[in-house]
């Protein structure tokens, strides 16, 4: 039986989140579709991967309010949305 991680704001205690810990085969399925992806991505055209990271560019600015807080929370400090 495998334990749970959890993910605690240091200043509260409060439990931000409980995660499964990952078993030695989820972990190798895990790696085996890593590299499957990365032979994908490499194959693809230099324009085709800068679509890739600008979309994910944008993203990240969409949700940079909700990471700022997540991650303060994690390490236990204020947050003070801008």
């Amino acid at each position: 039986m495998w334990s749970k991680f959890k993910t605690i704001n240091p200043a509260t205690g409060e439990t931000l989140a409980e995660y499964e810990m990952a078993t030695p085969e989820k972990v190798k399925a895990a790696v085996e579709r890593t590299k499957k992806a990365f032979e994908n991505w490499r194959q693809l055209k230099p324009s085709e991967r800068g679509k890739y990271l600008v979309k994910a560019a944008q993203v990240l600015k969409e949700r940079k309010g909700e990471f700022a807080r997540d991650m303060t929370n994690e390490v236990g400090t204020v947050f003070a949305p801008s």
